[in-house]
């Protein structure tokens, strides 16, 4: 049920490029459009020195939001040793393990990155170790999750290295 969650939550991203595209695209950062090549048109047009702040901040916002994308797909995507979807049991807890307005489960943390509310990787990386912290007091550390999670957990801090990487290069 999960793992559909997610695929459904995949397909109405691509819904919605798809749509941008047809549309002409749209400058503002709050749309949480994502494309999948990281090298796009507007990546080219970053250093060009004519380009207007507000088209920077655009291209900027643009090349976050496809990297934080790309950060929670790794983690959605990750596979234990046993070849099951180590992030199954965050991608939605029930209201009762819900602690005040911290996302605690990953399809909220996908609902914010889409709705564009993520302005650096600092306030992502945040929230995510937020989802971890309650998995990880939910189900405990010593549980088969609880082992998973510091699995996804080191997978995470890859990933989140890399983006590091990424954006230093950039800068």
């Amino acid at each position: 049920m999960r793992v559909r969650q997610a695929v459904l939550m995949r397909e109405e991203v691509r819904e919605r490029e798809k749509l941008n595209e047809e549309s002409g695209g749209s400058n503002q950062c709050q749309t949480g459009v994502l494309e999948d090549n990281t090298s796009t048109k507007s990546d080219e047009h970053l250093t060009h020195p004519s380009l207007s702040e507000e088209e920077r901040k655009s291209v900027q916002c643009k090349n976050l939001t496809q990297t934080l994308q790309g950060i929670y797909d790794v983690i959605v995507s990750s596979k234990g040793s046993s070849g099951q979807t180590l992030a199954a049991p965050l991608l939605n807890l029930c209201s009762r393990k819900r602690s005040g307005s911290a996302p605690v489960d990953l399809s909220t943390l996908q609902h914010q990155l889409l709705s564009g509310l993520y302005e650096s990787l600092d306030a992502f990386h945040s929230d995510m170790l937020k989802v971890f912290q309650c998995a990880e007091k939910y189900y405990g550390c010593e549980s088969s999750v609880g082992r998973n999670m510091k699995q996804l957990r080191e997978v995470y801090h890859n990933a989140h290295q890399e983006a590091l990487t990424q954006i230093t290069n950039v800068l």
